[in-house]
Order: C-alpha cells, then sequence, then structure tokens
C-alpha cells in the first residue's frame, strides 16, 4: 500500500471519530443522592383572570348634580339641588358569555340635597331631593381583570316641595322616570370589586299644591362602590 493511502485512511478514521463524538448527548447535570436525572425547567403560569358570575351585595357613596323644573301659570323656572348621596345596592352577574357581560341590578339610596328654591314662580317653592332607586340591567365587555359596561333601567326619586302657597307644606311625591349610565369594576380580591359609575336620571313631571305647580327633577351622580361577591368561582 502507498505511502499516500495510508495517510488518506488515517484522516478519515479521524474525521469519523470526531464526528461520533460530536453526535453524542451532552452530559445531564444529576445532584449526588439524586434518583433520576434533574432536569432543570421553566413553567408559565397564566394571569388569573376574575369570574365575576354570582350573586353580589355592595354600597356606594357619591356626589350628586340635582336640578328641578317647575311650571306655574305659564311661568317656567329651573334650579339647583346638588349633594352627597349614600346608596345600597344587589345584583347578579353572568359572565359565561366572556368576554360579553350581562347582569341586573336592584338599588336603594338617600340623597342629602340642600333644597333649592325658585325665585321666578309665583308660589315660593323649596324643594329637596330625599331617597332614590332603581332596577338596572347592566351590559358590558370583559378584559383581563377589568370590565366596562352600560346600565339603564326604571327609577323613581322622591321629592319634597314647601313654602308659602303650598297646600300641606311640606307636600311629598314619588316621581317616576329613567336611570341611564355607564361605569368601571376591578376586583380587590377573591371577594371585594371595587366600582366607578357615573349614573343620570331623567324623572316625570307632577302637580303640587292641587296642581297649581308642577315639578320634575332630573340628576347626574357619581358614584364609587365597594361590592362583596358570595361564592365566587
Amino acid at each position: 500500500m502507498s505511502r499516500r493511502r495510508v495517510l488518506g485512511l488515517a484522516a478519515g478514521a479521524v474525521l469519523l471519530s470526531g464526528t461520533a463524538g460530536l453526535a453524542q448527548p451532552l452530559p445531564v447535570y444529576q445532584p449526588p443522592g439524586a434518583a433520576a436525572p434533574f432536569v432543570e425547567t421553566m413553567v408559565f403560569t397564566p394571569t388569573p383572570v376574575h369570574d365575576w358570575s354570582g350573586f353580589y351585595l355592595g354600597a356606594n357613596v357619591g356626589w350628586g348634580f340635582g336640578a328641578v323644573a317647575g311650571t306655574e301659570g305659564g311661568v317656567t323656572d329651573s334650579w339647583s339641588a346638588n349633594g352627597l348621596n349614600v346608596g345600597i345596592t344587589a345584583g347578579m352577574n353572568w359572565s359565561q358569555f366572556s368576554p360579553l357581560f350581562l347582569g341586573l341590578q336592584l338599588e336603594v339610596g338617600w340623597t342629602f340635597f340642600a333644597a333649592g328654591s325658585s325665585t321666578a314662580l309665583a308660589t315660593a317653592t323649596a324643594t329637596s331631593l330625599t331617597m332614590y332607586g332603581s332596577f338596572r340591567v347592566r351590559a358590558g365587555y370583559l378584559f383581563n381583570d377589568w370590565l366596562v359596561y352600560a346600565t339603564a333601567g326604571p327609577a323613581w326619586q322622591r321629592v319634597t316641595a314647601s313654602g308659602v302657597g303650598i297646600t300641606a307644606s311640606p307636600h311629598t311625591q314619588v316621581h317616576p322616570g329613567f336611570a341611564f349610565g355607564a361605569g368601571v369594576e376591578r376586583p380587590i380580591n377573591d371577594t371585594m370589586i371595587a366600582r366607578f359609575e357615573v349614573l343620570s336620571g331623567r324623572f316625570a313631571d307632577l302637580p303640587y299644591d292641587g296642581g297649581n305647580i308642577t315639578l320634575q327633577p332630573r340628576r347626574l351622580d357619581l358614584r364609587f362602590s365597594l361590592l362583596w361577591q358570595f361564592d365566587p368561582k
């Protein structure tokens, strides 16, 4: 065999042995005493998403911007009656249509609006907006741990009118109406939810003082609520 052929075979053997070495798997680290090879891995844990479904009960506090429009003998006047409001609320949520959301809510509240009064009407009239309530549908959109919604439904507002010329003063009536608005919610923990809501109310025009004067209240509320959710999943 020639010297050139011998050198070629030797070079081929070296190349094959190097390739075989590269094909071997890399050693796996195994701590002393471990029963099986130890392989370190990274586990991805998804961010939890709150389950909004179920019954809830809560309380709210806020500030209301109210007004009353009065008409007497063809003369119309409007005056403000603003102040603090507090209330309680209860509702039921359904979120199995996620990311769409549907809910029902019932609320009752107390309005500490300073009495406004008219200076243009013949009957001296001072009015206070006291209790209110509503039963509303809520529909919204869920994303991550946020809920954005719109709401609307029937409502009522109790008004007390007093002044010279008002028969059986003070005269109190409940005005039926309609409430609508929007809000945003986010869970604080598994059972508590924080809510910020803007709600507007428009109510019927009712006669006072035997029909000599008619009054029509309206209001716009900014509210913050804390809600306790029962049996969250």
